[in-house]
């Protein structure tokens, strides 16, 4: 379905008081809502690479992770919303050699073994976006690991914004077969809550189809999972 086509089924639901504009305008808050968590969906793939500086700890996501196909020549990663994890499996003892199991450092690096390689997790903390096209997603390096001056070396987990719905020719992010319900539900609490003060049926049918979604695609099996548990050597 187009946003278009979404639009219009939506007008021919509610009252005659509502413009196209205004239902654009919750379509795209209702989006935001859904695919505003760590979902699958989301999720910038393949994990991108995030560019670092020599002694600089601190970096807007935006405007440092790249697709991961090209490197630092490669586009931007999109609008990122938050990152869980950033990573390597590089073996540069030039970044790694000292501040992996620096015993002057509060919060070491971390070792993973994995199937086939180690893989190292950087102590950075992410200040999520709170709301999209806005760059506020910051990573923040602790201050006793260096970084370094890196392009290849370091990526992300990182899950962006869906595209915003500015116009009715912007294609939906959320998948066909959650259309005609979640979205739809999700829109309508907000027209019956206008027009009745409340919206018990939608937000019931909402928060019902909302389970199901996160169970298809939040929880979706990712091909850079792994199929066995291995510990963490600090």
């Amino acid at each position: 379905m187009t946003t278009n086509e979404f639009v219009s089924m939506m007008l021919e639901e509610v009252a005659a008081g509502w413009t196209r504009t205004r239902i654009l305008e919750f379509t795209n808050r209702v989006q935001n809502e859904i695919l505003g968590e760590d979902c699958e969906l989301m999720r910038v793939k393949p994990d991108p690479f995030l560019l670092t500086v020599d002694s600089i700890y601190t970096y807007v996501a935006s405007s440092r992770l790249y697709d991961s196909t090209t490197g630092a020549q490669g586009a931007l990663a999109g609008d990122v919303r938050t990152v869980r994890e950033v990573y390597s499996y590089s073996n540069d003892l030039t970044i790694f050699g000292t501040q992996t199991i620096d015993p002057e450092s509060a919060k070491p690096n971390l070792t993973e073994r994995t199937v086939g390689r180690e893989k190292t997790i950087a102590r950075v903390t992410c200040i999520d976006s709170i709301e999209p096209n806005s760059s506020d997603c910051v990573l923040k390096w602790w201050e006793a690991n260096n970084p370094g001056a890196t392009t290849i070396t370091w990526r992300a987990r990182a899950f962006k914004w869906p595209t915003q719905l500015t116009a009715e020719t912007v294609a939906l992010s959320i998948p066909a077969d959650f259309q005609h319900t979640l979205l739809y539900y999700g829109v309508l609490r907000f027209v019956e809550r206008r027009e009745y003060g409340r919206g018990d049926y939608p937000f019931a049918a909402y928060e019902k189809e909302l389970k199901k979604f996160r169970t298809r695609y939040n929880l979706a099996i990712n091909q850079d999972m792994r199929g066995i548990c291995v510990p963490r050597v600090v």
